[in-house]
């Protein structure tokens, strides 16, 4: 038979982006595997503890690597914010989400920013600069442009929250299935 013993490791990294240290810290669990008799622990007992603990280590490898792949990118958004004059905030209050911020202390949150941009542009105008590319790799680039826009260190879907805060307000559904029942239908016209 053999018998399980366990031991506490940690694992900390320190990356100095610049001024500001930061440290990930990981903690598992490792097993070793002794030999002794102990009739109450079968070897299928066993090789189940091994795959746990084996399954423990992956996990908390895959969040070090996550945790660190956010740390880097959040210093990539703040030197390009520092390169370009500071005017995007990489703030931590916002998930590291990147914002302007107003001469009122105000925020915009720059995809919402593109999103602006995105609404004065004149695709026909952008298609005539660069006739190489559809009006879809157009309309891509631009997706892009706002995807990147809406970076935030737990890699939440921004578009899928202001999905559930729309489907969540009563009166504007309301007014959304009113106006899909009524029978009248109003076609406006620009000159």
């Amino acid at each position: 038979m053999m018998h399980l013993t366990g031991q506490k490791r940690q694992i900390t990294t320190s990356s100095k982006p610049s001024d500001q240290p930061q440290q990930l810290r990981m903690e598992f669990t490792t097993t070793s595997v002794s030999e002794r008799t102990r009739p109450e622990v079968s070897t299928a007992e066993t090789l189940a503890m091994l795959a746990d603990t084996d399954q423990q280590i992956k996990v908390r490898s895959e969040q070090l690597i996550t945790m660190q792949v956010a740390a880097d990118s959040v210093r990539i958004f703040a030197a390009a914010s520092k390169a370009t004059g500071g005017f995007v905030v990489i703030h931590p209050n916002y998930k590291f989400l990147p914002v302007l911020q107003g001469k009122d202390d105000s925020l915009v949150f720059l995809y919402q920013f593109v999103e602006a941009i995105e609404e004065k542009l004149d695709y026909d105008e952008l298609k005539a600069e660069y006739p190489m590319l559809s009006y879809g790799q157009i309309a891509g680039g631009i997706a892009f442009l706002r995807k990147l826009a809406q970076f935030n260190i737990e890699n939440k879907n921004i578009d899928d929250i202001e999905d559930q805060i729309i489907n969540e307000d009563q009166g504007f559904v309301r007014q959304v299935r009113e106006s899909l029942t009524s029978r009248t239908v109003e076609r406006v016209l620009t000159p």
